[in-house]
Protein backbone atom coordinates (compact mmCIF):
# COMPACT_ATOMS: atom_id res chain seq x y z
CA UNK A 1 0.00 0.00 0.00
CA UNK A 2 0.91 3.59 0.00
CA UNK A 3 1.43 4.00 3.69
CA UNK A 4 3.96 0.71 3.88
CA UNK A 5 7.31 1.61 4.74
CA UNK A 6 10.32 0.22 3.17
CA UNK A 7 10.67 -2.27 5.74
CA UNK A 8 7.20 -3.48 6.01
CA UNK A 9 7.51 -3.85 1.97
CA UNK A 10 10.68 -5.55 1.94
CA UNK A 11 8.93 -8.41 4.52
CA UNK A 12 5.86 -8.45 2.69
CA UNK A 13 8.26 -9.18 -0.64
CA UNK A 14 10.35 -11.97 1.25
CA UNK A 15 7.15 -13.64 2.77
CA UNK A 16 5.41 -13.47 -0.97
CA UNK A 17 8.54 -15.19 -2.03
CA UNK A 18 8.81 -17.92 0.44
CA UNK A 19 5.08 -18.79 -0.26
CA UNK A 20 5.73 -18.90 -3.84
CA UNK A 21 8.38 -21.28 -3.40
CA UNK A 22 6.89 -23.30 -1.35
CA UNK A 23 3.90 -23.55 -3.62
CA UNK A 24 5.82 -24.71 -6.80
CA UNK A 25 7.45 -27.48 -4.69
CA UNK A 26 3.95 -28.69 -4.11
CA UNK A 27 2.13 -28.30 -7.26
CA UNK A 28 2.13 -31.88 -9.67
CA UNK A 29 4.67 -31.80 -12.41
CA UNK A 30 3.91 -31.72 -15.92
CA UNK A 31 4.74 -34.34 -18.13
CA UNK A 32 8.44 -33.87 -19.59
CA UNK A 33 8.88 -31.51 -16.71
CA UNK A 34 9.03 -33.91 -13.69
CA UNK A 35 13.00 -34.16 -13.16
CA UNK A 36 13.23 -30.16 -13.32
CA UNK A 37 10.48 -29.95 -11.29
CA UNK A 38 11.54 -32.53 -8.31
CA UNK A 39 14.89 -31.20 -8.36
CA UNK A 40 13.93 -27.40 -7.81
CA UNK A 41 11.43 -28.80 -5.23
CA UNK A 42 14.93 -31.29 -3.48
CA UNK A 43 16.53 -27.95 -3.17
CA UNK A 44 13.99 -25.65 -1.99
CA UNK A 45 13.13 -27.94 1.23
CA UNK A 46 16.19 -28.96 1.92
CA UNK A 47 18.48 -27.38 4.91
CA UNK A 48 20.42 -24.24 3.61
CA UNK A 49 23.68 -25.53 5.77
CA UNK A 50 23.92 -28.73 3.06
CA UNK A 51 23.51 -26.72 -0.30
CA UNK A 52 27.24 -25.38 0.26
CA UNK A 53 28.43 -29.58 0.28
CA UNK A 54 26.01 -30.26 -2.36
CA UNK A 55 27.82 -26.90 -4.70
CA UNK A 56 31.67 -28.59 -3.68
CA UNK A 57 30.92 -31.54 -4.99
CA UNK A 58 29.14 -31.17 -7.59
CA UNK A 59 31.45 -31.22 -11.39
CA UNK A 60 29.94 -29.72 -15.11
CA UNK A 61 28.07 -30.27 -16.69
CA UNK A 62 25.22 -30.71 -14.26
CA UNK A 63 21.39 -29.55 -14.12
CA UNK A 64 21.37 -28.17 -10.85
CA UNK A 65 24.33 -25.71 -12.37
CA UNK A 66 22.47 -24.68 -15.23
CA UNK A 67 18.57 -24.24 -13.29
CA UNK A 68 20.89 -21.67 -10.44
CA UNK A 69 20.33 -23.92 -7.82
CA UNK A 70 24.18 -24.45 -6.63
CA UNK A 71 26.01 -22.28 -4.99
CA UNK A 72 29.90 -20.40 -5.58
CA UNK A 73 31.31 -23.13 -3.91
CA UNK A 74 30.73 -25.73 -6.69
CA UNK A 75 33.63 -27.65 -7.43
CA UNK A 76 36.04 -26.11 -4.44
CA UNK A 77 36.31 -29.33 -2.46
CA UNK A 78 38.93 -28.32 0.35
CA UNK A 79 42.09 -29.90 -0.86
CA UNK A 80 43.95 -32.69 1.80
CA UNK A 81 41.07 -34.49 2.73
CA UNK A 82 42.13 -38.02 4.05
CA UNK A 83 40.19 -41.16 4.92
CA UNK A 84 39.19 -41.67 8.58
CA UNK A 85 40.34 -44.70 10.73
CA UNK A 86 38.51 -43.94 14.09
CA UNK A 87 40.86 -43.86 16.92
CA UNK A 88 38.19 -44.08 19.53
CA UNK A 89 37.96 -48.39 20.83
CA UNK A 90 33.90 -48.39 20.78
CA UNK A 91 33.97 -46.72 17.09
CA UNK A 92 36.58 -49.53 16.16
CA UNK A 93 34.33 -52.42 17.60
CA UNK A 94 31.76 -50.74 15.66
CA UNK A 95 33.48 -50.64 12.79
CA UNK A 96 34.83 -53.99 13.25
CA UNK A 97 30.97 -55.68 13.73
CA UNK A 98 29.99 -53.86 10.59
CA UNK A 99 32.43 -55.42 7.97
CA UNK A 100 32.01 -58.97 10.14
CA UNK A 101 28.19 -58.50 8.89
CA UNK A 102 29.49 -58.30 5.19
CA UNK A 103 31.78 -60.66 5.13
CA UNK A 104 29.00 -63.32 6.15
CA UNK A 105 26.73 -61.75 4.25
CA UNK A 106 29.20 -63.07 1.39
CA UNK A 107 29.39 -66.64 2.84
CA UNK A 108 25.55 -66.97 2.76
CA UNK A 109 25.16 -66.15 -0.37
CA UNK A 110 27.04 -69.70 -1.57
CA UNK A 111 25.93 -71.36 2.14
CA UNK A 112 22.98 -72.16 4.23
CA UNK A 113 23.08 -71.28 8.20
CA UNK A 114 24.37 -74.96 8.59
CA UNK A 115 27.47 -74.34 6.54
CA UNK A 116 26.30 -76.23 3.57
CA UNK A 117 26.59 -75.27 -0.15
CA UNK A 118 23.21 -73.59 -1.25
CA UNK A 119 24.22 -75.03 -4.77
CA UNK A 120 26.91 -76.53 -6.82
CA UNK A 121 28.05 -73.90 -8.41
CA UNK A 122 28.53 -69.87 -7.79
CA UNK A 123 28.70 -66.72 -10.03
CA UNK A 124 32.07 -65.67 -9.23
CA UNK A 125 30.99 -62.75 -10.88
CA UNK A 126 28.75 -60.94 -8.16
CA UNK A 127 31.10 -62.32 -5.50
CA UNK A 128 33.90 -60.71 -6.32
CA UNK A 129 32.35 -57.79 -7.31
CA UNK A 130 31.06 -57.56 -3.42
CA UNK A 131 34.62 -58.26 -2.50
CA UNK A 132 36.24 -55.84 -4.17
CA UNK A 133 33.69 -53.36 -2.46
CA UNK A 134 34.90 -54.37 0.36
CA UNK A 135 38.11 -53.98 -0.15
CA UNK A 136 37.73 -50.25 -1.80
CA UNK A 137 36.73 -48.82 1.75
CA UNK A 138 39.46 -46.75 3.11
CA UNK A 139 37.24 -43.92 5.37
CA UNK A 140 35.34 -45.17 8.03
CA UNK A 141 32.99 -42.84 10.05
CA UNK A 142 30.96 -43.22 13.07
CA UNK A 143 28.14 -40.87 14.10
CA UNK A 144 25.97 -41.60 16.55
CA UNK A 145 22.16 -40.34 17.29
CA UNK A 146 22.41 -38.26 14.58
CA UNK A 147 19.74 -36.06 13.07
CA UNK A 148 18.92 -36.29 8.95
CA UNK A 149 20.74 -33.37 8.39
CA UNK A 150 23.98 -34.38 10.40
CA UNK A 151 24.33 -37.74 8.60
CA UNK A 152 23.74 -36.19 5.06
CA UNK A 153 26.69 -33.94 5.99
CA UNK A 154 28.91 -36.53 6.72
CA UNK A 155 27.76 -38.44 4.02
CA UNK A 156 28.29 -35.48 1.65
CA UNK A 157 31.56 -34.40 3.44
CA UNK A 158 32.88 -38.22 2.25
CA UNK A 159 31.45 -37.79 -0.89
CA UNK A 160 33.18 -34.52 -1.39
CA UNK A 161 36.48 -35.96 -0.20
CA UNK A 162 36.45 -39.02 -2.75
CA UNK A 163 35.35 -36.62 -5.93
CA UNK A 164 37.97 -34.87 -5.33
CA UNK A 165 40.43 -37.24 -4.58
CA UNK A 166 39.17 -38.67 -8.07
CA UNK A 167 40.22 -42.55 -7.33
CA UNK A 168 39.04 -45.55 -8.62
CA UNK A 169 37.55 -48.17 -6.88
CA UNK A 170 37.33 -45.53 -3.27
CA UNK A 171 34.67 -46.02 -0.75
CA UNK A 172 33.85 -44.99 2.30
CA UNK A 173 31.76 -46.89 5.53
CA UNK A 174 29.24 -44.30 7.48
CA UNK A 175 28.07 -46.37 10.33
CA UNK A 176 24.69 -44.83 12.16
CA UNK A 177 24.15 -46.12 15.36
CA UNK A 178 20.76 -45.50 17.17
CA UNK A 179 19.66 -43.69 13.49
CA UNK A 180 16.04 -42.95 14.18
CA UNK A 181 14.96 -42.85 10.81
CA UNK A 182 14.82 -45.24 7.98
CA UNK A 183 18.65 -45.40 6.39
CA UNK A 184 17.43 -46.85 2.86
CA UNK A 185 14.75 -43.92 2.56
CA UNK A 186 17.31 -41.20 4.09
CA UNK A 187 20.10 -42.64 1.47
CA UNK A 188 17.28 -42.57 -1.27
CA UNK A 189 16.43 -38.46 -0.49
CA UNK A 190 19.59 -37.18 0.72
CA UNK A 191 22.55 -39.11 -1.25
CA UNK A 192 21.35 -41.18 -4.78
CA UNK A 193 17.86 -39.15 -6.12
CA UNK A 194 20.68 -35.83 -6.33
CA UNK A 195 23.27 -37.54 -7.93
CA UNK A 196 22.57 -36.79 -11.63
CA UNK A 197 21.32 -33.30 -11.05
CA UNK A 198 25.43 -33.00 -9.71
CA UNK A 199 26.64 -34.42 -12.74
CA UNK A 200 28.05 -37.59 -10.25
CA UNK A 201 25.25 -40.39 -11.18
CA UNK A 202 27.87 -42.28 -13.19
CA UNK A 203 30.75 -41.78 -10.53
CA UNK A 204 29.28 -42.19 -7.51
CA UNK A 205 27.17 -45.30 -5.72
CA UNK A 206 25.56 -45.39 -2.56
CA UNK A 207 24.30 -48.71 -0.29
CA UNK A 208 22.45 -48.22 2.22
CA UNK A 209 21.28 -50.86 4.52
CA UNK A 210 19.28 -51.55 7.32
CA UNK A 211 19.33 -53.10 10.49
CA UNK A 212 15.95 -55.37 9.32
CA UNK A 213 18.15 -56.67 6.61
CA UNK A 214 20.92 -57.73 9.06
CA UNK A 215 22.78 -55.28 9.68
CA UNK A 216 24.64 -54.44 13.23
CA UNK A 217 23.43 -50.87 12.93
CA UNK A 218 21.93 -48.48 10.11
CA UNK A 219 24.86 -47.82 7.66
CA UNK A 220 25.79 -46.39 4.42
CA UNK A 221 28.56 -47.68 1.80
CA UNK A 222 29.76 -45.00 -0.25
CA UNK A 223 31.48 -45.90 -3.58
CA UNK A 224 33.27 -43.18 -6.24
CA UNK A 225 34.52 -44.81 -9.67
CA UNK A 226 33.75 -48.09 -9.43
CA UNK A 227 35.04 -50.62 -12.10
CA UNK A 228 33.95 -53.56 -13.54
CA UNK A 229 35.21 -56.40 -12.03
CA UNK A 230 38.12 -58.23 -14.15
CA UNK A 231 36.68 -61.03 -16.79
CA UNK A 232 38.14 -64.28 -15.68
CA UNK A 233 41.44 -65.27 -17.66
CA UNK A 234 39.69 -68.64 -18.31
CA UNK A 235 36.50 -68.57 -19.22
CA UNK A 236 35.69 -72.39 -17.74
CA UNK A 237 36.48 -70.89 -14.85
CA UNK A 238 33.66 -68.62 -14.47
CA UNK A 239 31.97 -70.75 -11.88
CA UNK A 240 33.73 -72.72 -8.97
CA UNK A 241 32.67 -75.12 -6.40
CA UNK A 242 30.27 -73.26 -4.04
CA UNK A 243 32.10 -75.90 -1.12
CA UNK A 244 35.63 -74.44 -2.34
CA UNK A 245 34.31 -70.79 -1.43
CA UNK A 246 33.01 -72.34 2.20
CA UNK A 247 36.13 -73.84 2.65
CA UNK A 248 38.12 -70.98 2.15
CA UNK A 249 36.47 -68.86 4.42
CA UNK A 250 37.22 -71.38 6.91
CA UNK A 251 33.24 -72.44 7.36
CA UNK A 252 32.69 -75.90 8.60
Amino acid sequence: SAGMSPCGAGLKARTLCAAAVLVAAALPCVDGEAAPCRMSAFFAQVKPALVPSYSRMARRPCAAEDAGLLEDEMGKVAPGAEPVIPDDEGDLQLVSSALDYFQERMVREVAGADGEPKSDEVDMEEFIVEGRRLLAISSFRVLSDASDADAAALCLDEICRMVEDGAEDAGALVLLPGFESDVAMFADKFLREPLPWLGLDALVHVDAVRESAGAPMPLVRLFHGLTDAPPPTNVEATYISARDIVDAFGEE
